[in-house]
């Protein structure tokens, strides 16, 4: 029997998944569960009804993408919907954790960046490649 360690969230009676898990739908697991120190915070409602934008492209086989708006938030996953579902769920721990690596960009530090090199992936003139390499995707938590 193959054992893997994951992260979760509670929520609403139902144990969710921080990443995508590579499982057979309906495939039944025994869990075994540690409660970490921090308690996620409520969103208030403007967060919960705030979009937050993505850059994403496929490069190589893979689809990379990250959240312009907060540091940190970067992914990358096989399939297009898996890393758009990835983005969300590492877009929310941040904001729930308040993660300090996920320090929130002001709107010019996002025009900036848009406007010039993109250095989470290293890949430079990654912004002016928008129109034709990048597609920006709105992200609600």
């Amino acid at each position: 029997m193959k054992t893997k360690k994951i992260k979760a969230t509670y929520r609403n009676g139902v144990i969710e998944p921080l990443a995508r898990i590579d499982l057979p739908e309906g495939q039944e697991l025994e869990v075994e569960f540690s409660v970490l120190q921090k308690t996620p915070r409520e969103f208030t409602p403007k967060e919960a009804t705030q979009t937050y934008t993505a850059l994403i492209r496929k490069s190589e086989g893979w689809w990379i993408g990250w959240i312009l708006e907060v540091r940190g938030v970067t992914c990358q996953e096989r399939t297009r919907n898996e890393l758009l579902d990835t983005l969300q769920i590492t877009l929310r721990e941040a904001l729930e954790f308040d993660t300090p690596k996920a320090s929130r960009r002001t709107e010019s530090e996002v025009e900036e960046i848009k406007a010039s090199d993109i250095s989470e992936f290293g890949i430079q003139g990654a912004s002016r490649q928008t129109e034709s390499g990048f597609e920006e995707v709105s992200i609600a938590i």
